[in-house]
């Protein structure tokens, strides 16, 4: 899982880098997976775009697409 955190870049400017942090699971309930260790609440996580992020890499925090929280999801057929 990617995180993102607030680090220096060029000139001292602060910028947005992606972390990659080890979690520890558990139970799971529809969309929604219990994650036990590794990260805290309040941290952003990096959910969209992940396969292409690496350690380090700079990013570009955008809220635009909200995921949903559904603990009992009904997919439709198209």
């Amino acid at each position: 899982m990617f995180v993102v955190e607030e680090a220096k870049g060029k000139d001292d400017k602060a910028c947005a880098l992606a972390q990659q942090k080890f979690v520890t699971t558990g139970e799971a309930r529809g969309d929604q997976i219990a994650i036990l260790s590794g990260i805290k609440e309040g941290d952003t996580v990096v959910t969209p775009g992940r396969s292409s992020c690496a350690r380090g890499f700079p990013v570009v925090v955008n809220n635009s697409i909200q995921p949903t929280n559904e603990p009992a999801p009904k997919p439709k057929d198209q």
